[in-house]
């Protein structure tokens, strides 16, 4: 009877030792998740706001100077939505599959990759916003001081209405502004006439702003009709609502530096 009772006592003991490991292990399992879990929930916090903030841009639906932007910009968001975790709303009873969930899942949370892609492409998608903003009708002083950026421009001369050779500035459908400029790469002496805006586009170049981009791209569909013909008059690039002229008696890679040039000052942005 003695050594029956010895057993029992052993067992007990025993199993109390056992149970005792157990509630450790359980308590221990549920703290880690539940770090895991704030954490976690912060990641998908910080990320959420992200993505909305950068649907609150796109939903604006701003002009944007390179399109490209913008659909780089819808895609990072489309690709972070993808990637937000779904978090247990209820933790699992079993030690097990509560350690199993704060390791395959919770521990695993991190979107620091997408937050830079998406980072960045929200900064692109922005500069091209402002840069838009700058070349769509903008004010003549404006084209000017930039083409005083550009080497090689010499003299510049904006159209009035008493001089402008083609008569359409400020009528409907016409530029807001015509403004000539000579390039030092051009004999100015083999050009006709006695001041910049009497030779013209010939001289070196021009630049015409118009209030729309249907009214800069039928502008630009005119003078492609003369291309490649004797009456083809240069090179003509639409930049915004603004069409970049060169001169026919510049080289095509004379033509295509100069315009480059005048694009990129007219995009700078100066923060």
């Amino acid at each position: 009877m003695k050594k029956i009772l010895a057993i029992f006592i052993t067992l007990v003991l025993i199993l109390g030792e056992f149970s005792g490991c157990s509630l450790s292990e359980k308590k221990a399992a549920i703290s880690a998740y539940n770090t895991a879990l704030e954490k976690a929930t912060a990641k998908n916090d910080e990320l959420v706001s992200i993505i909305s903030n950068s649907e609150e841009l796109i939903n604006a639906d701003e002009p944007v100077y390179d399109a490209d932007t913008l659909l780089s910009f819808k895609s990072a968001v489309a690709d972070a939505k993808d990637a937000l975790v779904e978090l247990p709303t209820e933790m699992p009873k079993n030690v097990e599959d509560i350690k199993g969930i704060t390791d395959e899942t919770l521990n695993k949370v991190d979107y620091t990759d997408l937050i830079e892609k998406l980072t960045n492409a929200k900064s692109d998608y922005e500069y091209s916003v402002k840069q838009m903003k700058q070349v769509n009708c903008p004010d003549e002083s404006f084209v000017i001081e930039r083409l005083k950026k550009v080497e090689g421009i010499m003299e510049i001369a904006p159209a009035t209405e008493d001089n402008d050779p083609n008569g359409n500035l400020g009528k409907q459908g016409g530029y807001t502004a015509q403004i000539y400029f000579s390039y030092e790469a051009i004999n100015q002496s083999e050009i006709s006439g006695s001041d910049v805006i009497e030779k013209g586009t010939d001289c070196g170049g021009s630049i015409e702003i118009y209030r729309t981009v249907d009214d800069v791209e039928q502008r630009d569909d005119y003078l492609a009709n003369f291309d490649g013909t004797a009456l083809a008059s240069g090179s003509h690039t639409i930049c915004g609502t603004i069409l970049v002229r060169t001169s026919d008696y510049l080289k095509a890679s004379q033509q295509q530096e100069l315009e480059k040039a005048i694009i990129d000052a007219l995009l700078a942005i100066n923060e």
